[in-house]
């Protein structure tokens, strides 16, 4: 039991530590693309810049430009903060000082995970401590139960012993070994229901066990199975959100070539690139929910490991 307790322990810790560390890779990963972003609109803005000195164009679009730079620099820093506010909590969790430049990837990856077999459930149930833990439980109270019944049963006793010194065996005056033997038998009689009353609540006891492993295991198959669902399910999000990013990118360059052609407006640039953005936004955020997805799939087969 005291080894169950110290896997739940383990698993519940290295579950948290994920969790901390991909968020902090997440946010990282998105403050880098805000400084992207930022750099594309002053980028951008130049090019109207020196459109309006030219008198091509009106300061409105210089203004328009402006306005999305100020919207990008303000993403900035409230990522930043995100970011070193979450970098702070994974310090915390790992035990270093709070102000560590805590040693972490740029940007996640794209986890490359097998389909499981059928058999998960019962891998599960022989791998989980939380299972291990109510099993060797239940045993324990049918031990005791067990216990509680021998105390009004029947009980032989036998010893054996000796002593030494004078009169020794015969009642001979020198000192000798005198050794004896003796036997005891209890038989209960009436205790006036004392027994039943026990051993009924020992029983009641272990029948509480037994149905919380049976709710363990239910949820333990619970959490295979939607995990596993959960896991599915995130691969697609990602799978969509990187045709989707894809498109974005296109769109910007299609959407700059037409300016330049006099075919699209400067708004129009500005929406595209905003939109490039936010499909950024979407497949980072698709990658953290697939590699949380990930972890909290093997926690729930019991086979999470800080190795991985």
């Amino acid at each position: 039991m005291a080894r169950s307790y110290v896997g739940i322990s383990e698993q519940n810790t290295m579950l948290e530590a994920d969790a901390s560390y991909l968020a902090v890779v997440a946010k990282k990963e998105s403050s880098m693309l805000a400084l992207q972003y930022l750099e594309i609109i002053l980028q951008f803005q130049k090019i109207i810049q020196d459109r309006v000195d030219e008198e091509v164009v009106g300061m409105n679009e210089l203004y328009q430009a402006r306005v999305r730079s100020n919207d990008a620099q303000y993403e900035v820093i409230r990522i930043d903060k995100e970011f070193r506010v979450s970098l702070m909590g994974l310090n915390r969790l790992i035990g270093v000082p709070l102000e560590t430049e805590s040693e972490h990837m740029d940007s996640l990856l794209v986890v490359d995970w097998d389909k499981p077999d059928g058999s998960n459930v019962e891998k599960a149930l022989q791998q989980r401590p939380e299972v291990s833990l109510k099993e060797n439980e239940m045993s324990a109270n049918q031990y005791s139960e067990k216990v509680t019944a021998s105390y009004y049963n029947p009980q032989l006793n036998v010893g054996a012993g000796a002593t030494y010194g004078a009169p020794s065996p015969g009642l001979l005056s020198e000192p000798g070994a005198n050794y004896h033997v003796t036997a005891r038998l209890v038989i209960p009689v009436f205790y006036w229901g004392q027994k039943n009353e026990k051993v009924f609540a020992r029983q009641k006891i272990t029948e509480q066990t037994q149905l919380e492993l049976e709710r363990t295991m239910d949820i333990v198959t619970l959490q295979v199975t939607s995990g596993y669902y959960e896991l599915q399910r995130s691969q697609e999000q990602i799978d969509f959100a990187s045709g989707a990013l894809n498109n974005a990118e296109k769109n910007v360059e299609v959407m700059l070539d037409r300016y330049f052609e006099g075919l699209a407006s400067v708004l129009e640039v500005l929406d595209a690139q905003l939109y490039w953005q936010k499909s950024y936004l979407n497949f980072i955020g698709a990658k953290y929910e697939l590699n949380m997805a990930y972890s909290t799939y093997l926690k729930a087969m019991g086979e999470l490991s800080a190795t991985q």
